[in-house]
């Protein structure tokens, strides 16, 4: 594993903690507020472009996890799982972008239903994918360091939530923290991963 690799995965993962709580804060302020930001000629606005970099910043993190898994454990048995978290992160981030910048041709009544099923499906797809992580993480635990215990049992907490939907919010605030500490796992020495 290169120190390189490891450090644009250790920046790519706190850019991703900054962004993605930056942008859910800006969001639920604004809508609470009843505000938002300028709209672009095509009904974007420029928040609908910071989605697509979060989008992007998700699926450059879970590349980086899956990686590292494998790199330092040869644990391998996560890539469907990870493959599928990339797939939901594609349908979920573009979907929701293209649905917005087609308000305007469909009208935001159908555009409005189209991001609701998107988030909807996502959310539960987030939280079974986010459930099986932590599982099979936990499940093998004896062979992986204290970072990536803590970051199962995130993953699971974040997976029961989202699958309740209504506590879903609380994934919002959990998940910075379990990837600003994936960050702080890719930025460790190779020797220094803990084998037992």
């Amino acid at each position: 594993m290169s120190d390189n690799q490891n450090m644009l995965s250790a920046v790519g993962a706190i850019s991703l903690a900054v962004i993605y709580s930056l942008y859910w804060m800006f969001e639920i302020g604004f809508s609470q507020q009843g505000t938002s930001l300028e709209v672009l000629a095509n009904g974007l606005s420029p928040m609908d472009f910071v989605f697509l970099m979060v989008g992007a910043l998700n699926v450059f993190f879970y590349i980086s996890v899956r990686r590292v898994l494998y790199e330092h454990y040869h644990y391998a048995k996560l890539n469907v799982v990870f493959a599928s978290l990339i797939g939901v992160c594609v349908v979920f981030y573009i979907g929701t972008f293209a649905a917005d910048a087609a308000a305007s041709l469909i009208g935001s009544d159908l555009a409005s239903t189209v991001i609701a099923l998107i988030t909807l499906f996502a959310i539960i797809a987030f939280g079974i994918l986010d459930i099986l992580v932590g599982v099979m993480l936990l499940r093998d635990a004896d062979t992986r360091s204290d970072l990536l215990r803590v970051f199962a049992i995130a993953s699971l907490i974040m997976g029961i939530m989202e699958i309740t939907i209504l506590l879903s919010i609380v994934a919002l605030v959990v998940f910075p923290f379990t990837v600003a500490l994936m960050a702080v796992y890719f930025l460790r020495e190779p020797e220094a991963v803990e084998f037992v």
